[in-house]
């Protein structure tokens, strides 16, 4: 993505190695900073015979569709909540993107845009969406929608719930997921920085609301743990849920019993 009200090609998340990580540790990436758990997967996490999704047995994932769709090796994913703000003090629009989610049907999501005011984002406006994984949806910001993400600062992506169970292919029995899986992001920057951006980075509504840990990137948990004290070979941490189970694929260092932190205040909506 380049600066100066250049369309981008598309923002794929790729090059980054390892099977994935935190795009927090590569801010300033595509003219985004991120924040939350805005992260990478490169496509060896479920093709190589080393990698989880391979020796688990994924198939029909919405990572592997997401992926196919963009016809590239590498996607970005928010697990429950994650922005994406300006690095450059630019404003940008945004005008579509490839999405989906990793197991669940019909999970839904919101989307809220941000503009600046005094170095704080403030609210603008939302989109709810409806994500399945067997299905690539192209978002686009058309409509009442392209006003309201047009000359922001920042971007942020919201499970609101958890949708029904989908494919039984990883464990014997449908089950959840906490991720939506974004690809191919297009955007429109503002010719002249236009922010207040307090040296490249805005005081973030999840800042402002969430006290956040330090995890790290390179130490991700290879051995997660179901609520009866078994071991299943998945990165992060899995428990019992309604009661089919119930598989999250955390970034590294999280718990479930962090996932509190990742609530927010309800959004007001477009009309």
């Amino acid at each position: 993505m380049n600066e100066g009200g250049h369309k981008s090609k598309g923002l794929t998340f790729g090059g980054y190695t390892g099977y994935y990580g935190l795009m927090s540790a590569h801010n300033g990436y595509g003219g985004f900073n991120f924040l939350a758990d805005v992260e990478y997967m490169n496509a060896s996490t479920w093709t190589s015979p080393g990698g989880w999704g391979y020796q688990n047995g994924w198939c029909d994932s919405g990572y592997q569709n997401v992926s196919a769709a963009a016809k590239s090796n590498s996607l970005g994913w928010i697990y429950q909540y994650g922005l994406m703000e300006s690095a450059s003090g630019h404003t940008f629009s945004l005008e579509s993107f490839l999405a989906t989610v990793s197991w669940s049907l019909n999970q839904k999501w919101e989307l809220i845009s941000y503009t600046e005011s005094k170095g704080v984002l403030v609210q603008k406006a939302t989109m709810d969406l409806s994500l399945s994984y067997n299905q690539v949806e192209t978002v686009k910001l058309t409509g009442k929608y392209a006003k309201g993400f047009s000359n922001i600062a920042a971007v942020a992506f919201e499970m609101i719930n958890y949708g029904t169970p989908g494919n039984s292919c990883t464990y014997g029995t449908a089950v959840y997921g906490y991720q939506m899986a974004i690809d191919d992001m297009k955007v429109k920057f503002s010719k002249k920085a236009d922010l207040n951006y307090n040296n490249g980075k805005l005081l973030t509504p999840y800042l402002l609301n969430h006290h956040i840990s330090a995890a790290s990137v390179a130490a991700a948990s290879r051995i997660s743990h179901d609520e009866s004290g078994g071991h299943l070979g998945e990165p992060g941490h899995t428990h019992q849920l309604n009661p089919e189970h119930h598989a999250q694929f955390l970034p590294p260092g999280h718990d479930p019993a962090l996932t509190d932190q990742f609530h927010l205040p309800p959004v007001e909506h477009l009309p």
